[in-house]
Formats: structure tokens, C-alpha cells, sequence
């Protein structure tokens, strides 16, 4: 009996290291004839810890690398609806010229560009500018008042002079912030009614000859009074005639049709302070008048 046992416990030990692979060479896994020393307690104790620890690193391991991935950029958030100028912004630097013209013909026949406008005008239609800055709602206004006038020629090509075209101003609708207005509503009602800011008669553009330059950039919000003392200043100095000899300054006659956006600081000072200072000093004598020369309503179309 005791042999019988002794010969049964040596199987089954031998069983037990088969079945967990504890470290055992695997030649004596299956042979019952050699006996195995059970381990010490203590070693035993040893083992089970560091099977324990082992399988503490299996599972916590997964979690660790994990966490040590680098997090994705959330994406950005859409642009509200009307305030992404980059349509616009493609087709001016593609068609304004360097002297402040617009190739309507060029864009008319590109079907790819016409359609960059056509979407920005949808947007200007659909947009909410009411939650928006000061500065951030006059910039869309500009932008959508050139945007507007540019896409209104192009529906109506060929064009030889707005004024020439029926309700150009005052009678075509156009939907902007939901609201369909015409092009004199927006800049009468909203732009100058609004913001009063004399600056703007030198940044929309009423794609005529006479009128200030349209820029190759849109307006910003936060460029915008950079952007509308440069253009300013690029016109006075490069429109207002000054004759010495009879004591005259000829400028556009947006000062005269305008005469009361530019109460403060008035005509004559608010066109010196943008000129250089021999004609500045002239513009401000008491002696000097001023006069307007004859507005040019020709398309400010170039090939």
C-alpha cells in the first residue's frame, strides 16, 4: 500500500507541473519514474508571488500603454455659417488687379471659381452675424457688399457701367442674414446706418472706375482697422489734386455725397490727416477749398 501511494502521489505531482509548465525541462513533463522534489515553503511562497506580480503586469500593462498614447487633436469647430471668407478670398487674389480693377470676364468663364462665389453668396444669405463682434459683423458686411456687387455683374454679363443696368443698386434684391435688401439698403441701412464708420465709402466697392479700389484680401475682424486706414490713405493720396495756385483740393465726390459721415473730424481734416505733411498743411489752411471732381461710372472691368 505504501509503495502503491507513494507512486500515485509522484504521478500526480508530475501531472500538476505537466499541466502548469512550472518551469520544468520539457523532457520530464510526462516521466513518472523520476520524482520531483516538492519546492520549500518559502520558495514556494516566493513563486506564487511572482506569478501574481506577473499577472498583475499582464493586465494593468494594456491599460498603461494606452494611457501613454498620444490623444488625437479634437477637430476644429465648424465656422458659424457666412464667416468663412476663404471662397472669396481665393477669387479676389485670382481676379482684383494691381490697380484696384476686377477680371469679370476671366472669373465668368470659370466655372470652378464662379461657383467658389456662388457659395459664399449663399452663405452671406444664410449667415448670423447677431451673436458676432462689432468688428467681426462690419467685416462680413463689406465683404458681402463687394461679394454681392461682383456676383451681380456676372449674372448680368455683359456690363459696360452699373448704372447703365437697371435698379443696379436700388431695385435687385439680394438675401443677406436671411433679409433680401438691395446693395443701396445694405450699405445705406446697415453699413453706414450701424457702424459709422467714414472708412467704409474706401473699402466697398461699386465696381465702377470712380469708385476706391477693391482690395485683393477680405476684411477681418481682426486686421479690420489696419485694413481700412491702408485703403484710406492709398486713395487720398493717390486721387486728391491739389492746385497751390488757386488754392483748391479736388477730391471724389463721395465727400459730397457723404458730407455727413465725415462730420467729425470734418472733410478737410479727415482728408489731411491721410496725406503727407506739405500737402496736409495746404488741405488745412483756412484759404484752401474744396472742390470735387467728376465720378467715373464706367465697369472697372480688366482683361
Amino acid at each position: 500500500m505504501i509503495g502503491t501511494r507513494r507512486t500515485t502521489t509522484l504521478f500526480l505531482a508530475a501531472l500538476a507541473l505537466s499541466a502548469c509548465n512550472c518551469g520544468a525541462p520539457s523532457g520530464n513533463a510526462g516521466n513518472t519514474s523520476v520524482a520531483t522534489p516538492e519546492p520549500a515553503p518559502a520558495e514556494s511562497a516566493e513563486r506564487e508571488a511572482d506569478q501574481s506580480e506577473a499577472m498583475a503586469r499582464a493586465v494593468t500593462q494594456p491599460v498603461q500603454q494606452a494611457a501613454e498614447q498620444p490623444v488625437p487633436d479634437e477637430a476644429p469647430a465648424a465656422l458659424p455659417v457666412g464667416s468663412d471668407t476663404a471662397p472669396f478670398a481665393q477669387v479676389l487674389s485670382e481676379y482684383v488687379t494691381d490697380d484696384g480693377g476686377f477680371r469679370y470676364a476671366a472669373l465668368h468663364g470659370n466655372a470652378a471659381h464662379r461657383a467658389l462665389l456662388s457659395g459664399y453668396v449663399t452663405a452671406i444669405g444664410e449667415a448670423d452675424p447677431s451673436s458676432w463682434s462689432r468688428e467681426e459683423q462690419l467685416a462680413f458686411y463689406i465683404n458681402a457688399y463687394n461679394a454681392l456687387t461682383v456676383n451681380a455683374v456676372l449674372e448680368l454679363w455683359p456690363v459696360t457701367s452699373v448704372m447703365e443696368e437697371d435698379g443696379f443698386f436700388d431695385a435687385r434684391t439680394h438675401k443677406v442674414a436671411s433679409v433680401d435688401m438691395t446693395l443701396n439698403a445694405l450699405e445705406n441701412d446697415i453699413i453706414r446706418a450701424q457702424y459709422q464708420e467714414p472708412r467704409i465709402h474706401f473699402a466697398v466697392n461699386c465696381a465702377s472706375a470712380g469708385c476706391p479700389w477693391l482690395s485683393d484680401e477680405v476684411y477681418t475682424a481682426t486686421d479690420l482697422d489696419a485694413q481700412l486706414e491702408r485703403q484710406t490713405q492709398s486713395y487720398l493720396r493717390r486721387t486728391v489734386q491739389l492746385n497751390q495756385r488757386r488754392k483748391r483740393a479736388s477730391v471724389t465726390k463721395i465727400f459730397e455725397w457723404f458730407e455727413a459721415d465725415f462730420a467729425d473730424p470734418g472733410v478737410k481734416e479727415f482728408i489731411a490727416a491721410r496725406l503727407e505733411d506739405e500737402d496736409a498743411a495746404f488741405v488745412r489752411r483756412r484759404d484752401t477749398r474744396i472742390t470735387h471732381f467728376d465720378y467715373d461710372w464706367a465697369l472697372n472691368g480688366r482683361e
